[in-house]
């Protein structure tokens, strides 16, 4: 790790604004910077050619900021190229002789071909900035190969450290960049370049806190190269942004903008993809709390993650007349094998590894199919409740008990958060209400002795991933995906992700979730269609819909 960075190199092509704001505040933020680019600088035709389109964009990105809240980057001027050395060979004698001489304590890389192994041997430490998620989208155009394989949640810069195998070296950052609503593929492309610089500067001013993350070595990864593009690939992918699958994506996810107006055109869209028809696939559906109509009669608003049994059976109606329904593991092989392509299955899932699911359980019984119950750890090795239980299972209990005090339920839940049932007393009644919300594990061995369930591991107890470092991830997610696996004496191929939400994790969460279970799984929607892409397996959420409003949820789900 470097203690302190006074001297950095930069190879980059110094042909656009992503060099340029690179290039400006590298040499604003740190006392001597050696610039190398590959391409000529502008010359003044060029400099007032984009004076010109700059200011046009300028009123542009201005007025969707004002209007949907699209906060953007203003574009960026050429800057002084002034004691820059240019060469179009990144690797030429003259390269490595200047750098050598110069001795930097660090090189940064943006936008380059390949560094040779002898350039990088003479910094302490190489930076590449890559616009793609790694090491799912190694090599070349991996935004473009993003879109072309409608992986729309792979939108991603990281910073990782230049080794000799192409893009696998340790990260230092990754993060995740969406779309906005209405924005065109260049706009996008561009704001990708200029995120992905703010991070390398990011990583730059704070290496010393900073510790890397060693890429996956047991997943499936690919060097994309210029040659395997097909004729006609970024035209493709740029169709594919542009189409009305991508637009599903954008609109479902309902953070492409901000204010009252982004949300009223939002939801407009979202009114007219309802009126389409349901797509081929694989749809998996999630549900969490299965309750009694009654318990909606509570003067105490009750959290959305829960299904009135009544509702649940309605939909499940709706399943078996709309779709073919399977459970997880034949699903699986039918998107492996490509056959989801013409009709629709569905699996059903269950987050939290609540005990009302017993109570719905030999209804998809009946129907010949398996549900998949995703548990935690905690509450079946801890005798802890999981924390976004809390609101849920007071609101549940206050129904019961109206003359209980809502705010000494919830002490009560963050005892029982900190110290389990069993230091708490067990006969008090709220104690035994939540503890009997969960399934034991006995119930869980039976269920699975009868064939009656397929089982996933849930984290151990359901806190927002991003928020934690890699150490404490990997206790959260691969230790307690063993010691679920330990518990109940069975191999489990499935994990999913807390929370819907893609911020709720990080690349940290996913690489951990890889070798962790064989599957694993998102819950932000979406369908299954191709085979063979990499990354977190579409889920969609599920509440309290009508069938009338279930059916205008799946129909506007975007495919992949």
């Amino acid at each position: 790790m470097l203690q302190s960075i006074n001297k950095i190199a930069l190879l980059t092509t110094g042909a656009y604004e992503n060099s340029w704001y690179l290039m400006r505040k590298l040499t604003q933020q740190f006392p001597q910077v050696l610039i190398i680019i590959t391409r000529n600088p502008p010359s003044y035709k060029q400099r007032l050619s984009f004076f010109i389109h700059s200011v046009k964009l300028t009123i542009k990105i201005i007025l969707r900021y004002i209007l949907l809240g699209q906060k953007n980057y203003l574009p960026v001027q050429p800057p002084s190229f002034s004691g820059v050395i240019c060469s179009d060979d990144i690797n030429a004698e003259i390269v490595y002789n200047n750098i050598k001489n110069f001795s930097p304590d660090l090189i940064c890389i943006s936008g380059t071909k390949i560094v040779s192994d002898r350039i990088l041997k003479l910094a302490k430490l190489c930076l590449n900035l890559h616009h793609g998620f790694v090491p799912y989208y190694r090599g070349v155009s991996s935004t473009d190969w993003v879109s072309f394989q409608r992986n729309f949640d792979y939108y991603y810069v990281t910073v990782h450290e230049a080794v000799t195998a192409l893009d696998s070296g340790p990260i230092y950052a990754e993060e995740q960049i969406k779309p906005y609503l209405f924005e065109n593929y260049d706009s996008f492309k561009c704001r990708i370049k200029l995120f992905g610089d703010e991070i390398m500067l990011h990583v730059c001013q704070n290496l010393q806190t900073i510790k890397p993350v060693p890429q996956p070595d047991n997943v499936s990864c690919h060097n994309y190269r210029h040659k395997e593009k097909a004729e006609g690939f970024s035209i493709h992918a740029k169709r594919e942004y542009e189409s009305n699958d991508f637009r599903r994506y954008v609109i479902n996810e309902r953070d492409g903008g901000e204010g009252r107006l982004f949300h009223i055109v939002n939801r407009y869209l979202q009114k007219r993809e309802e009126r389409y028809a349901l797509q081929p696939g694989l749809y998996i559906v999630n549900y969490h709390e299965i309750i009694n109509h009654d318990d909606l009669k509570s003067d105490y608003k009750i959290p959305s993650i829960f299904t009135s049994i009544e509702k649940f059976m309605l939909h499940l109606k709706s399943y078996t007349n709309d779709f073919e329904t399977v459970s997880m593991s034949d699903g699986l092989k039918l998107l492996q094998q490509g056959k989801v392509q013409k009709n629709r299955y569905l699996v059903i899932t269950f987050d939290d590894g609540l005990s009302s699911v017993k109570d719905v359980l030999p209804y998809i019984n009946a129907i010949g199919v398996k549900p998949t119950i995703f548990v935690s750890s905690e509450p079946l090795l801890k005798m802890k409740p999981l924390i976004n239980h809390q609101e849920l299972f007071c609101s549940r209990y206050s129904k019961y008990c109206k003359s209980v005090d809502t705010k000494m339920l919830r002490n009560k839940y963050q005892l029982l958060l900190r110290e389990g049932y069993k230091t708490a007393n067990c006969k008090d009644e709220f104690v035994e209400f939540v503890s009997n919300a969960y399934l034991s594990k006995e119930s869980l061995r039976q269920m699975i002795y009868e064939n009656k369930v397929e089982i996933g591991s849930h984290t151990s107890d359901h806190i927002q991933l991003s928020d934690i470092d890699y150490e404490i991830q990997y206790k959260k997610i691969y230790e307690s995906h063993k010691a679920i696996e330990r518990l109940l004496n069975t191999s489990i191929p499935y994990f999913s992700f807390p929370f819907g939400k893609l911020h709720h994790r990080d690349y940290c969460s996913e690489y951990i979730a890889s070798y962790t279970a064989q599957h694993y799984f998102s819950c932000n929607g979406g369908i299954n269609q191709t085979p063979g892409i990499n990354g977190a397996i579409l889920r969609i959420g599920i509440h309290n819909e009508t069938v009338p409003a279930l059916r205008s949820l799946l129909s506007r789900q975007r495919f992949r």
